[in-house]
């Protein structure tokens, strides 16, 4: 072979060397990639999930669990994907897309699991409940009980006069009726010129959700007011006192008052969101969204 042709074997060898040289080095300034809960993940720019390369890819289940029992809560899984209408059951989701979470259940007021980012791997979203508890609901004339329906002990509200009737709300521990809020509406014959509720969380503001309210008697009227979300939610089935001031017109009423409290709940629109109400309004339904209402009536004379 001639001079200055071709490489000898030493020059082969030299040549091998600088080239794994060259790739060590490479690899030393080259950020290895991290594990973490499954993802492996090459270094990009904050907030780049597509960029994210998965060993294991999304895998979900769904669940809710009692708020004080940590017992689990059965029900109907809802589950909404990048704002599409909510499916029933959705194993494995599509890696950074957005998942809405609520469980319907009949037995237990359930939040929802807002804004949860798909990632890679096995996860759970797991939505919290209150069990839905009955109340025990008592009025008073000072310190005198008046029965339901009034009777032997009816209240005297003469022609512009003023009467505070004082109730008392009373839950069991654990439990809740009113965890989201809702509608107190009272029921009040024409001739009082209002009824206005005060204490415990509640005043004369009107209640945000909608409630389609039928009154007893063609003589009475009726205003609903608004109980604030969280009204009952801590569990400990403490007794809450709250009043009822009247006032009467120029004539002298009588007839019956009522107070009835209606609890909200979440529902599915037939837009497929989520919705907060005490009932179905934007699916053109007056049917109750969860739980039983409650009520007192007392005489008026």
């Amino acid at each position: 072979m001639g001079k200055g042709k071709g490489f000898s074997f030493n020059q082969g060898i030299v040549l091998g060397l600088v080239l794994l040289l060259a790739v060590g080095v490479g690899m030393y300034f080259k950020q290895p990639a991290s594990a973490v809960g499954g993802v492996v993940q090459e270094p990009v720019a904050s907030g780049d999930c597509d960029a994210v390369q998965c060993f294991q890819n999304p895998a979900y289940t769904y669940g809710a669990v009692n708020e004080f029992t940590s017992g689990a809560v059965s029900g109907t899984n809802h589950i909404k994907v990048d704002g599409k209408a909510p499916v029933a059951s959705l194993a494995n989701p599509e890696k950074c897309s957005v998942m809405q979470y609520w469980l319907e259940s009949t037995t237990d007021f359930c939040g929802i699991v807002d804004e949860t980012e798909v990632a890679c791997g096995s996860n759970q979203i797991q939505s919290r409940c209150i069990a839905n508890g009955s109340i025990s609901l008592n009025a008073f004339d000072q310190f005198t009980a008046l029965t339901a329906g009034g009777g032997a002990n009816n209240i005297t509200l003469g022609a512009n006069g003023i009467k505070n009737v004082d109730f008392t709300w009373e839950g069991a521990a654990e439990q809740a009726n009113m965890p989201m809020g809702g509608c107190l509406c009272v029921e009040y014959p024409n001739t009082i010129s209002y009824a206005k509720p005060s204490g415990a969380g509640l005043s004369d503001t009107s209640c945000r959700f909608k409630k389609t309210y039928t009154v007893a008697s063609t003589g009475n009227t009726y205003q609903c007011y608004d109980v604030p979300e969280g009204f009952d939610a801590d569990g400990v089935g403490d007794k809450k006192s709250f009043a009822l001031q009247m006032k009467a017109s120029a004539s002298d009423p009588s007839g019956t008052a009522k107070v009835t409290f209606f609890p909200a709940n979440y529902y599915v629109t037939d837009d497929g969101d989520f919705a907060l109400g005490v009932e179905k309004d934007l699916n053109d339904d007056t049917a109750a969204t969860f739980g039983s209402a409650n009520s007192l009536t007392i005489g008026i004379n």
